[in-house]
This record gives C-alpha cells, structure tokens and sequence, in this order.
C-alpha cells in the first residue's frame, strides 16, 4: 500500500508495474526489499527509464514528492532517474520469458 499523498510516487510505481506485468496489487511495498521479488528484462528497464525521464522532465510535483526538490537540468534529472532505477526497480532477468 502507498501512502495517499504519494499520488505521483503510485504513478510511477503503477507504470513500473504494467512495464514488467506484475500486478501492483500484490506487491507489499511496506516490506522490506519489495522491489527484489520480482524481474524484468534489460528491455523492459530501459522503456520504464525513459518513461521515468519524459514523465518527471513534464512533471515538477513528481519531482519535489521523490527528491524534495525540483531538478534544472537534464543532466541531473537523469542522474536523479538513474539512482532511482538502481535502488527502487525489479532485478534484471534477459532470461525472464
């Protein structure tokens, strides 16, 4: 369950969902580690990420509600989306059928 007012954190979470087919319902993001429970492959990582990019270049309140700030440059949203791939997205499985 996502907090309420984590209205774009769902957005993002939900479409990371779709991306890999799992379905968000059954994921316990209060549990620790949730995100490695489940895979998708490096193609379908890539297609989130650059979503993840266009959705918070257009979207500053998606921005302030995940680093509590807005970024300026692309450069550094970037690197900002990056991390967030790294610490908060499924495992890589290019075996995943």
């Amino acid at each position: 369950m996502i907090k309420k007012d984590r209205t774009e954190l769902s957005k993002i979470l939900n479409k990371m969902c779709t991306i890999a087919g799992v379905d968000i319902n059954k994921i316990d993001f209060l549990k620790k580690n949730w995100y490695d429970e489940h895979e998708w492959t490096t193609e379908q990582s890539s297609k989130f990420e650059k979503w993840l990019l266009t959705f918070l270049t257009d979207n500053k309140s998606a921005q302030r509600e995940l680093f509590d700030m807005t970024i300026t440059t692309k450069k550094l949203l970037q690197k900002a989306v990056s991390q967030f791939i790294l610490y908060y997205t499924f495992k890589i499985n290019d075996n995943k059928k």
